[in-house]
């Protein structure tokens, strides 16, 4: 059908991850490379087969995300309404994001459904600095994470020495704007420890100089702290 050609051709050029599914089986009719990233192919790749056939870094939480998918899939079917969710999401490279996804239905004819869209956006960005490091530790062990936060806040080059989860805690803390006595309470640490944290973080950044990291972590609006 024409509408599918176009709908396939907004598809391929949208500038977030997006799909077409069919409706009964939930195999892809279309994708852009966005989402084809997320499991290291390509989009002609992916046409024809299922969230279920698609290759997961970790098998096992990839069946239960491919389930979940396919729920939100049927959801959309059988409601004929758009459909919303937030979750984790672990790519091919080891990332992990917070997605948003939005999956709506192509109606035809009487209301039928022809297909699902589906697209997402990486939601890291609005979430608190320690939500952030939780997001990672879903996935990775904790060294790993330490490292994969640094990278993603561009800060992994600053850093002669890598810091301790807690230490990590206290800085992420007070990124997110918090004073030592508030970081103490939130952490269940003694303001000493706080200030010792801090301290020792400071000898770990190659200017010696912790406080000149802050300003370009800073933000204008109140992240979001559950996940």
């Amino acid at each position: 059908m024409k509408s599918h050609s176009q709908l396939i051709d907004v598809i391929k050029t949208f500038p977030y991850p997006a799909c077409f599914k069919t409706t009964d089986t939930g195999k892809y009719i279309a994708c852009n490379s966005g989402i084809a990233q997320f499991f290291g192919t390509v989009p002609e790749d992916m046409e024809g087969l299922t969230v279920g056939d698609l290759n997961f870094l970790q098998p096992a939480w990839g069946k239960g995300y491919a389930d979940k998918i396919t729920k939100l899939d049927f959801r959309v079917r059988d409601e004929k309404d758009t459909v919303r969710d937030k979750h984790p999401f672990l790519i091919d490279s080891g990332d992990v994001l917070y997605l948003e996804i939005v999956k709506f239905p192509v109606l035809g004819a009487q209301r039928k459904v022809l297909g699902v869209v589906s697209y997402s956006d990486d939601l890291r960005p609005t979430l608190s600095y320690p939500a952030l490091y939780r997001l990672y530790r879903r996935f990775h062990g904790k060294q790993d994470s330490i490292k994969r936060v640094l990278a993603y806040l561009a800060l992994d080059a600053h850093f002669r020495v890598l810091p301790t989860e807690v230490q990590l805690l206290v800085f992420l803390e007070k990124a997110d704007g918090y004073a030592n006595e508030e970081i103490a309470q939130r952490l269940l640490l003694s303001l000493q420890k706080v200030e010792s944290h801090l301290e020792a973080m400071r000898g770990m950044v190659v200017n010696n100089n912790l406080h000149t990291l802050l300003p370009p972590l800073k933000r204008d609006t109140k992240p979001c702290e559950e996940i």
